[in-house]
């Protein structure tokens, strides 16, 4: 992922910039916690998965960075854009 938060990103936008390019860092680095990322159906299980990692990062900023997020193992990597759309429009039921 390319670091393209600004200087006039807020802090707390900065940390999490921050926080979503060092868990995929680490979604990178694991095997395990790759599958567990594919296999997601609905972003907050992502967000889920990064936070049980200590990574604070949020539904909007995957979706604005998703394309920069294109390993295979996103679940949205080998859909196109409107599988991306599609995902991103999944919600938690419950």
């Amino acid at each position: 992922m390319s670091p393209v938060l600004g200087s006039s990103t807020p802090p707390d936008d900065l940390e999490r910039g921050m926080a979503l390019q060092a868990f995929a860092k680490a979604v990178a680095a694991d095997r395990q916690l790759q599958g567990l990322v594919k296999a997601c159906r609905q972003p907050q299980e992502i967000v889920d998965y990064a936070a049980a990692q200590g990574f604070d990062v949020s539904i909007q900023q995957l979706r604005t960075y998703a394309t920069d997020l294109s390993a295979p193992w996103w679940p949205w990597a080998e859909s196109g854009q409107e599988g991306r759309r599609a995902f991103f429009s999944r919600r938690a039921s419950g």
